[in-house]
């Protein structure tokens, strides 16, 4: 039996851009029939222990215009705002749950269970305005907009609807890909990855949501080198998109940290498959990955400095007046930066940096060559795994033989590395004997750590080096600094060498 696929392109629309939509030239040529308006009005149901999120489902009772549907869909793929998923979605009688056409699903084990058909209850509704056109971009695609305005309700708590859903009728994908960016040239808009249910859910757990580190993508030896590409970039984006609010929301410089690792994994997953993929991003995208990179790097940075090294010296010199200055201009250029982030994350470059890498991952346009990179690219990845470890392992053991002469510039060399080293054993581990890699990784882990706190004292000095204050001497304080700075520098320098003998006494791996 065909399963039915939902594809929808999902953005988040400010209320006070809704009139730029409305006179979008772009969507009034493409426009084929007048709008549409009703009111949408959703209950999903699961039970107390959220047996059906945890199994991957949601299911909703949706009244419209007096007529009531039942759906069911289950877990896809979403690819930046880009969401497919399987969904069986059937007129019913009234607001009754019918378990004879759940039962009918892939799913009709947990459906025919008396103890979830008896535990089946309200969770959360989803009460909003639906303003729905039917765009014809090109001659085989029909695309429905709809603009969402409401709210959903969980109990007391209430979160606002203010999203556009492009949802594909017929034809490619890809055209939703380009309606997005033609709707980002003028309009402020963020692709969204969380659905409507996904976020009741949220509001009805009550839960904050905590920093996201890498999800590890599920490989198999077999699995060629263009899929974990594909798979490891999607990965790496949706990293980036589910630390976005948390950062926004400036409670935690740990989201900050995770957007710039998922940056960062990304950027090294483009240089370690660089020989196998024909083609790379594109260079305006490459030029906008380093922009960004650079930017969450210098408020990660002076968050690090704020909230993990000056507290101490504040705690040991707390009527210091040089060291009471340097916490508040430290913190003044703190919020300074962070501001700076949040318009970019709020930026329609940034959004189109998104949605275009996206694109560009999902139509495989980087995979249209012909020669020897397309077959590495077609190749099983246990092919050429061994060969990515050990030049890397190699690069390591160059750099690091004369780590008792390192200056900065050479440790930093070297934490790139470890970096990239440890990046690829996260995709590539299972590949190997799970013990001796386990091991492996834990030694690359506290090198990169101790690398890590290494370069966060080169960060201060260099960052403190730009204050200037012509009312305070401030030479007393950066010997203090330097003398605070100099002591913890001697101790880690004793922690590499440390962590680079256990690394070399686990190295090769392969």
């Amino acid at each position: 039996m065909t399963v039915p696929i939902e594809t929808e392109f999902k953005l988040t629309l400010a209320p006070e851009h809704a009139s730029q939509l409305r006179q979008h030239p772009y969507l009034s040529a493409i426009t084929s029939a007048k709008p549409t308006r009703r009111k949408l009005y959703s209950v999903y149901y699961d039970t107390p222990q959220f047996d059906l999120r945890r199994a991957g489902l949601a299911l909703r009772l949706r009244r419209e215009c007096g007529k009531w549907t039942q759906t069911l869909k289950s877990e896809g793929v979403v690819s930046v705002g880009l969401h497919q998923r399987p969904e069986w979605e059937t007129p019913i009688r009234n607001q009754n749950i019918d378990f004879t056409i759940l039962g009918a699903t892939p799913y009709k084990k947990i459906f025919r269970a008396k103890k979830i058909q008896l535990a089946l209850g309200p969770i959360f509704v989803t009460d909003f305005w639906r303003t729905t056109t039917i765009l014809t971009p090109t001659s085989a695609g029909i695309v429905e907009l709809c603009v969402d305005r409401g709210k959903i309700i969980a109990g007391h708590a209430t979160e606002m609807i203010s999203e556009i859903e492009l949802e594909l009728r017929s034809g490619l994908p890809l055209t939703l890909f380009t309606i997005a960016l033609e709707l980002l040239d003028t309009i402020p808009l963020r692709p969204d990855p969380m659905s409507k249910a996904q976020r009741g859910y949220d509001l009805a757990v009550g839960t904050p949501k905590l920093p996201v580190k890498f999800d590890n993508v599920a490989l198999g030896a077999h699995i060629s080198v263009g899929e974990i590409y594909k798979k490891i970039a999607f990965a790496c984006l949706g990293q980036l998109q589910t630390n976005e609010n948390g950062m926004l929301a400036g409670n935690d410089i740990e989201y900050l940290h995770q957007m710039r690792v998922a940056i960062r994994r990304l950027r090294a997953l483009i240089s370690l498959f660089s020989h196998a993929i024909p083609q790379t991003i594109p260079d305006s995208e490459l030029e906008d990955l380093k922009w960004l990179s650079d930017k969450l790097g210098s408020a990660r940075d002076w968050g690090v400095v704020t909230q993990q090294q000056l507290p101490d010296l504040e705690l040991a010199f707390p009527d210091h007046p040089g060291i009471r200055f340097l916490g508040n201009y430290c913190r003044e250029r703190c919020d300074s930066v962070n501001s700076d982030v949040k318009e970019i994350v709020l930026s329609s470059r940034y959004s189109r940096l998104l949605v275009k890498l996206a694109a560009w991952l999902y139509t495989d346009s980087w995979a249209d060559q012909s020669g020897d990179k397309t077959y590495l690219l077609n190749t099983p990845i246990k092919n050429i795994a061994d060969s990515v470890i050990t030049k890397l392992e190699k690069k390591i053991e160059k750099l690091g033989m004369d780590r008792f002469n390192f200056d900065a510039t050479q440790r930093h060399r070297l934490r790139i590395a470890v970096k990239k080293l440890r990046y690829a054993l996260d995709y590539l581990s299972v590949l190997y004997p799970k013990k001796r890699a386990q091991s492996y990784l834990q030694a690359l882990q506290s090198l990169q750590e101790v690398l890590g706190k290494l370069n966060d004292i080169t960060t201060m000095n260099n960052l403190l080096s730009e204050i200037k204050n012509t009312s305070l001497d401030l030479e007393e304080t950066q010997q203090i600094v330097c003398g605070w700075q100099t002591h913890k520098e001697q101790i880690l320098l004793q922690e590499l060498d440390g962590a680079l003998e256990r690394f070399y006494r686990l190295r090769p791996l392969v």
